[in-house]
């Protein structure tokens, strides 16, 4: 819930990531947090999930607005699909 718990633990099953930091940023841990609002690589994606929040800035953007609505709900998983970060992952 605190945004912080890193992904790269979740992902290593599947991503083979050894490293906590994120790949795209080095000098950041890639948490839940770094991954939806922060990771140069999925710029264009938090854009779209922006506007479709009607949200300007990474600044207004929470995870409580992602998840206490079936709208930010539904928005957050295009989001995690349009990144692809997860998908070699087999649940």
């Amino acid at each position: 819930r605190s945004g912080w718990a890193p992904v790269y633990m979740q992902g290593s099953r599947f991503a083979k990531q050894d490293s906590s930091r994120c790949s795209h940023c080095p000098h950041e841990v890639e948490t839940v947090n770094h991954y939806l609002f922060h990771c140069t690589k999925y710029r264009q994606q938090r854009k779209t999930m922006m506007d479709k929040l009607g949200t300007r800035t990474v600044a207004q953007l929470t995870l409580r607005q992602l998840t206490d609505s079936r709208k930010g709900i539904r928005i957050l998983l295009q989001y995690i699909s349009q990144t692809a970060r997860f998908a070699g992952f087999k649940g």
